[in-house]
């Protein structure tokens, strides 16, 4: 097995951080106003067919929800680092030079 660097990889070292932190970013930041906008859309419809109880609802729900997701996105990324993390030192190892 090569060791071998891709263009991505490549461009992690050499470029600068503000341009990458742009290009990196704006994924995640259209994907959380795209998201936002869902949720938005979504109160006005339910205000509309269900009413103020439903929205309500929606009120004392959201925020638990939105909890709920922290605490996931806090326990799940990190351990998606952990096996690559180790499969790159086991490489390492056990293909010394």
């Amino acid at each position: 097995m090569q060791d071998s660097v891709t263009n991505k990889e490549l461009n992690l070292e050499i470029k600068k951080i503000a341009p990458l932190v742009w290009e990196y970013s704006i994924p995640a930041i259209i994907g959380t106003l795209v998201n936002t906008l869902y949720n938005i859309v979504d109160r006005i419809f339910i205000g509309q067919g269900v009413g103020a109880l439903a929205i309500s609802g929606l009120a004392i729900s959201f925020p638990v929800t939105i909890l709920a997701s922290t605490v996931c996105w806090l326990v799940l990324v990190p351990q998606t680092a952990f096996p690559l993390v180790w499969a790159k030192e086991t490489y390492r190892r056990t293909n010394p030079g």
